[in-house]
């Protein structure tokens, strides 16, 4: 078998290889002095990337983050024999045993420059809609979002918060679903589970980003059973691996995300404030019941699904007026 000449060739070779031994691979896509195409196994994924330079087509790796998965394609992809271009062959002989399961149990040794986050804003919130966003970044992107303070929007003031939103708005490929008052409330009670909410939307979210570039991993924030989110992406056929954690904003891509979603919930916030001629509070506190308990007794009780979230315990102590 004589070596690829071209890089289609080369990705034609890895392709028929890879796919011997139980991966998925997606067609390619052209970038700078190469190609790229993301390679599944065992529901991770990792991007493979082939260039044709001064010294040769050669396959990069570097992008694949998952250790166990690297050193199994690596193994795969290793000429045993290579002489003077006209000869490349393949071996399975020295495979890594590791089967699919074991390999989704790995976790990354450190993020990914390629990434997307996610994260919401509004969840502890009785007034006002759930925001969930999502944010790509790169090495050069995220430097850039570094360059400008992006963080946690939790360490920021709501003015700085806005300010940021529009600055991320222009740098990133980016998503934000929200969820308005009316359709949250209608689907909470259909489903009775925030999570299943978080979850649709998280998926959402990223689907939307994958539509725009391509990436082979996200991260949010640890909520629930990170798995739901999963099984949402799997239903779509998202070509992404997702890693949740506590304290993901500390990750700039989160933090990003967690800014684009803050600043869009509190846009709402303004606006019911406009709307009702009143100021509308943040958070579930003795303010919120007596805004609630004000917007009760001026505008009567239908007024709640339009701008709260009922299932607060806030809703229960309200005095609402009697029916005649």
């Amino acid at each position: 078998m004589s070596f690829p000449k071209t890089k289609e060739e080369y990705y034609e070779r890895v392709k028929e290889t890879l796919e011997k031994n139980n991966f998925t691979i997606n067609p390619y896509r052209h970038i700078s002095y190469g190609i790229q195409f993301i390679v599944f196994f065992g529901g991770i994924s990792g991007i493979i990337r082939i260039y044709d330079g001064k010294k040769g087509l050669r396959v990069d790796l570097s992008q694949v983050q998952e250790v166990n998965l690297k050193d199994k394609i690596d193994n795969l992809l290793k000429p045993i024999e290579l002489e003077n271009g006209k000869l490349l062959r393949f071996t399975s002989d020295s495979i890594p045993d590791a089967k699919p399961e074991e390999l989704l149990e790995t976790h990354l040794q450190k993020d990914p420059d390629e990434l997307i986050g996610v994260d919401e804003s509004g969840k502890g919130d009785y007034f006002g809609p759930l925001v969930i966003a999502a944010v790509y970044t790169n090495a050069c992107i995220s430097e850039k979002l570094i360059e400008l303070g992006v963080k946690d929007c939790k360490s920021l003031s709501d003015t700085k918060v806005k300010e940021l939103a529009k600055e991320i708005k222009d740098l990133t490929a980016h998503s934000v679903i929200a969820m308005a008052n009316k359709s949250y409330n209608t689907v909470y009670f259909q489903a009775q589970n925030l999570n299943h909410i978080l979850s649709w939307g998280h998926a959402k979210a990223i689907e939307t980003i994958l539509q725009k570039t391509q990436c082979s991993y996200a991260l949010s924030d640890q909520f629930g059973n990170p798995q739901m989110i999963k099984a949402q992406l799997y239903a779509k056929g998202c070509p992404v691996t997702l890693y949740s954690r506590p304290r993901a904003e500390e990750n700039i891509a989160v933090a990003a995300a967690s800014i684009l979603a803050r600043a869009t919930f509190l846009d709402y916030i303004d606006e019911i404030s406009a709307n009702m001629k009143m100021p509308i509070p943040k958070g579930s506190s003795e303010a919120t019941i007596k805004t609630a308990q004000a917007l009760v007794d001026t505008y009567g009780k239908d007024i709640l699904p339009l701008v709260a979230k009922l299932h607060f315990k806030i809703t229960d102590q309200i005095k609402f007026p009697k029916e005649n």
